[in-house]
């Protein structure tokens, strides 16, 4: 209940107020009413603020534990560079979805020891909540017919539709119904099985931490002071060997 007595409801007029006296961030460059209604009508306080963890506070004298050198248009600089960011990354990720797909595929077309059907019993039978979350995808226009025709669906009295074989369904329509981290697992699995090189599985996480991130809208520049995030090794070791790329780039 601590929250409810130090963090009270307030109004946008109240917040720029205590941004201003309390943690001493400025507005040198940005009208208090315009950061008014920018934080009524554009973006919340909470959002906003986050990204004062990137700037230093005073350590000692009068100011102490207020932000050094913060003006408030540098919080909404910031979001909006997150923003453009997020839309590039959702880019990326989507792209190297789509390239993970293509390259399973193709793989498997040319594995004389699958037919690409084997490959989806193995994979949903080992992930049984795979099953549920295909169902779910029912009503939706893109996945219906490919339901209905690859899949045994049983319809119960109430409208309850389930899935009750799917021994027809082939690894090219798979890839249609799977969200992105049960792509991911079924990616590691095949090529595991084969014994084949492939993305590194901190890699793919990383790709899906930062999929969905940007797919939910957080803000995820709000902190890049150093030490806040550490690369797998395999991108290291990628980077390292980027001609033209030294130890004090």
């Amino acid at each position: 209940m601590i929250n409810k007595i130090n963090k009270p409801k307030k109004f946008a007029s109240q917040l720029i107020s205590d941004m201003k006296n309390d943690r001493g961030i400025t507005f040198k460059y940005i009208d208090e009413e315009l950061a008014v209604e920018y934080l009524a009508s554009i973006n919340n306080y909470l959002r906003t603020a986050a990204y004062r963890k990137n700037y230093q506070k005073y350590q000692t004298g009068s100011k102490k534990g207020k932000y050094l050198n913060l003006d408030f248009s540098y919080l909404i600089e910031l979001s909006v560079l997150d923003m453009h960011y997020r839309f590039l990354v959702q880019k990326m990720c989507s792209d190297i979805e789509h390239s993970m797909c293509v390259k399973l595929i193709h793989d498997i077309e040319k594995d004389a020891t699958t037919d690409g059907y084997d490959l989806v019993k193995t994979f949903l039978n080992r992930y049984p909540r795979e099953v549920q979350k295909i169902q779910g995808t029912i009503a939706l226009p893109h996945t219906r017919n490919l339901l209905r025709k690859y899949f045994t669906i049983q319809t119960t009295s109430n409208g309850y539709h389930r899935i009750t074989n799917y021994d027809d369904c082939p690894v090219w329509v798979l890839m249609e119904l799977l969200s992105f981290g049960s792509i991911i697992n079924f990616y590691l699995d095949y090529y595991d099985s084969r014994r084949q090189a492939h993305i590194p599985k901190e890699v793919l996480n990383l790709v899906r931490s930062l999929r969905n991130a940007a797919a939910h809208n957080n803000c995820i520049l709000s902190d890049l002071n150093s030490g806040t995030t550490v690369a797998p090794q395999a991108i290291i070791d990628y980077v390292k060997n980027i001609e033209g790329i030294t130890k004090s780039s």
